[in-house]
């Protein structure tokens, strides 16, 4: 084995070390901040629409959280002479399992989209700007980056257009995957209520491996690098 194929191994093994040990990071509460970062890609059947980044950071200070940004961006052209650019920002905050705060930014193709998301009393309201959605305190946003986090839930917002949606996860199997030349079991959910067949697959730690679901005739792949 060459030098070059020897520190591409190493590095996949790295990466998969560091897939390992976040299960224990994820559930050990630190006193201390400390953060993760995953890359995944965005496909269009097989070709590559962008990237979205997610970084998360954890505390035990004074309740444990999570706070996650997200930064995600797409340039593609599915046609010839027409171009697909989207930028979008988030940020979450989880304290106590709930979510805490929600903003996101998006600018799809020149539209632009602001969500807030903030407690109310005994519900969370969801600012979409031209429209105001409350819902349930345990409403979450369709990030969906940990499992434990969001199998329970029975509403989602929309993290571009604040859209409130009832609909859940539902196990369907367990399955293999290979990831980066090793394999890894995963739990397999379908999405209920979805009119898009949503589908999720997560690492036994908890940490999203994939999601599909449908766009018309075609299928978009959401998938860890």
């Amino acid at each position: 084995m060459g030098r070059r194929a020897m520190g591409f191994r190493h590095d996949y093994r790295a990466a998969l070390v560091a897939l390992v040990a976040l299960a224990a990071w994820l559930h050990s509460a630190p006193s201390q901040a400390a953060t993760l970062e995953f890359t995944y890609k965005l496909l269009l059947g097989d070709t590559k629409m962008g990237t979205q980044v997610v970084r998360v950071v954890t505390a035990d200070n004074p309740v444990k959280g999570y706070d996650v940004s997200t930064r995600m961006t797409i340039d593609f052209s599915p046609f010839i002479f027409i171009n697909v650019k989207v930028q979008q920002v988030t940020r979450e905050v989880w304290r106590g399992g709930l979510i805490v705060s929600f903003e996101s930014k998006t600018n799809d193709r020149g539209d632009k989209f602001h969500i807030q998301v903030k407690p109310d009393g005994d519900k969370l309201v969801v600012n979409g700007g031209k429209k105001t959605w409350s819902v349930s305190p345990t409403a979450a946003p369709t990030s969906y980056w940990y499992e434990p986090l969001f199998k329970e839930r029975k509403q989602f917002f929309d993290t571009k257009t604040g859209k409130v949606s009832d609909s859940s996860l539902k196990l369907v199997d367990m399955a293999e995957v290979t990831y980066r030349g090793d394999k890894f079991k995963v739990r397999h959910y379908s999405l209920a209520g979805d009119k898009n067949s949503r589908e999720f697959w997560y690492f036994e730690t908890g940490v999203l491996y994939m999601t599909r679901w449908k766009e018309g005739s075609r299928t978009v792949t959401y998938v860890l690098q």
